[in-house]
C-alpha cells in the first residue's frame, strides 16, 4: 500500500469518526429537547393560598395520655392497621409517657418563640421508635445511578442541563409558589409498610397528570400504589414493605414495564403488604390520556434549583433523614419543622414537595407526606427551607409526563377515544 493510499484510508476513518460523533451529539441534543414537550415556563401559584403560624396561646400542653384517651381523639381510625397490636401494654404505656414529655418540651419552645413548630398526640404517638421504622422505607438513597435500565445513563447526563434550561428560559423561580389544590390529590396512608417511595412517587405522578391534562379531576384520580408494591418487588433495589434502595427505580420499572401508567386504586386496592403473585396485567392500567415517559433526577440540587423544579412541575419527589427528628415528625401537628437532623446521614424517608414560601421571616417547603390526612396539617408538613434540613435539598426526582393515545378521559378516568 502506497503512502498516498494509507493517508487516504486514515482520512476516511477520521471523517467517519467525526460523522459518528456528530450524530451522537445531535441524538443527545434531540433527547434533551424531547425530554419535556411543554414549554419550560412556571405554573401559576394558588392565588388563595395563605399560611400563618398558629397562635402560641392556642397550643396545648398535656399532662396525661393513655391508649383510651388517644383512641378517643381519633374515633374513626382503624387501629388494627397501625401496628399497635404488636406492642405490649407496657410498651404502649412507656411510649405514651415519653411522647407527653417530648410534646410538652417542644410546645413550650414554640410558645416561647424558640421553635417554629408544635406537636400533639397523633395516631403514631403510641408506636415508639422501632415501629416507626415501618412508616418510612428509604434505604441507601444517596447511591449512584446503577442498574440495567437504559434510562439511567441518559438521566445522569441530562438532569443538570434540564434544570439549567428551565432557569435560562423561564428565569428565576418565583419567591413563593403553591401548587393549586385542583392539581393535588388527597394525602394517603402507607400504613404499617415501608412503602414511602411508592406513595411519594405516585403523589408526584398524579400531580403531573393533573397539570398536563386539565380534563382530569383530582377527586377521582387515585392511582394504585399496590401495583408498584407487588409488581416491582426486587426488580431493581425495590423490596416491597422492606423499603427501596433509591428514589428512581420504581420510575424505571413504571416506564420500562408498565408503559408509564398504573391501574386505579379501586382496581387494585392497597393492603399494606406485598403480594408478588398479584400483579395486574397492562390491560388494567388507567388511561387518563397522559403517561410517564421519562424523569429527571438531580443530585446536590440545592434550594434554587429545587424551587425551579417545584414551580415548573408542581410536585417533586425528595428524600430526607428523619431518624434524629423522629419524635418531631411522629407527633407533628403544625408549623415549620426546624429541628434539623445531621445531613451527613442517608435519607430514610421519601416525600413530595408541592410548594414553598415564607412566614414570619422563616422560609419553608410545603411537603406532602404519606401518613394519612389526619396527620400533621391535613397530611402535609412544613420544613425549614434553605438550610438543607434533613438533607431535603440534596436529591430531586421529577416524572416527565407526555400525552398518550387519548386526551379526553371518561369520569372513571378510562380513555375516551
Amino acid at each position: 500500500m502506497s503512502p498516498k493510499d494509507h493517508a487516504s484510508i486514515i482520512s476516511k476513518v477520521i471523517c467517519m469518526v467525526g460523522i459518528f460523533l456528530l450524530l451522537i451529539n445531535l441524538s443527545e441534543q434531540f433527547k434533551q429537547e424531547d425530554l419535556d414537550d411543554d414549554d419550560l415556563g412556571y405554573l401559576k401559584t394558588d392565588p388563595q393560598y395563605v399560611y400563618q403560624l398558629t397562635n402560641p396561646e392556642n397550643v396545648d400542653l398535656y399532662y396525661n395520655l393513655d391508649e383510651k384517651m388517644l383512641k378517643e381523639m381519633y374515633p374513626n381510625k382503624d387501629w388494627s392497621l397501625t401496628g399497635i397490636d404488636k406492642l405490649s401494654e407496657e410498651e404502649k404505656k412507656e411510649n405514651l409517657e415519653q411522647v407527653v414529655s417530648f410534646i410538652n418540651q417542644q410546645n413550650k419552645a414554640y410558645k416561647e418563640g424558640r421553635s417554629s413548630f408544635y406537636c400533639g398526640p397523633t395516631h403514631l404517638s403510641i408506636l415508639g421508635d422501632k415501629k416507626m421504622a415501618h412508616r418510612k422505607g428509604l434505604i441507601g438513597q444517596r447511591r449512584l445511578f446503577t442498574g440495567k435500565f437504559s434510562y439511567q445513563s441518559k438521566i445522569a447526563r441530562f438532569s443538570d442541563e434540564y434544570v439549567k434550561k428551565i432557569l435560562e428560559e423561564a428565569g428565576s423561580p418565583p419567591d413563593e409558589f403553591h401548587t393549586p389544590t385542583s392539581m393535588l390529590t388527597r394525602a394517603r396512608n402507607q400504613g404499617h409498610c415501608g412503602a414511602c417511595v411508592i406513595f411519594a412517587l405516585v403523589a408526584a405522578i398524579e400531580t403531573g397528570f393533573l397539570t398536563k391534562n386539565p380534563l382530569l379531576n383530582n377527586s377521582t384520580l387515585n392511582l394504585a400504589e399496590q401495583t408498584l408494591l407487588n409488581c416491582a418487588f426486587e426488580s431493581q433495589g425495590d423490596f416491597g414493605c422492606k423499603g427501596a434502595e433509591n428514589l428512581w427505580s420504581y420510575l424505571d420499572f413504571l416506564i420500562e414495564e408498565r408503559e408509564g401508567n398504573l391501574p386505579l386504586e379501586h382496581q387494585h386496592i392497597y393492603t399494606q403488604k406485598q403480594e408478588k403473585d398479584d400483579c395486574p396485567s397492562l390491560t388494567v392500567n388507567c388511561h387518563p390520556g397522559v403517561k410517564v415517559k421519562d424523569y429527571v433526577a438531580v443530585q446536590n440540587v440545592g434550594e434554587k434549583n429545587l424551587t425551579a423544579l417545584v414551580a415548573k412541575h408542581g410536585a417533586v419527589l425528595v428524600g430526607l433523614n428523619i431518624s434524629t427528628m423522629q419524635k418531631s415528625f411522629q407527633n407533628y401537628k403544625g408549623g415549620i419543622i426546624d429541628a434539623c437532623s445531621n445531613v451527613t446521614l442517608e435519607a430514610d424517608h421519601a416525600v413530595t414537595i408541592v410548594g414553598y414560601g415564607a412566614t414570619n421571616g422563616i422560609k419553608y417547603w410545603d411537603v406532602k407526606n404519606s401518613w394519612g390526612d389526619d396527620w400533621g396539617e391535613n397530611g402535609y408538613f412544613k420544613i425549614k427551607r434553605g438550610t438543607n434540613c434533613g438533607g431535603i435539598e440534596e436529591t430531586a426526582i421529577v416524572p416527565i409526563i407526555s400525552w398518550s393515545d387519548c386526551i379526553k378521559p371518561n369520569d372513571d378516568n378510562t380513555c375516551k377515544l
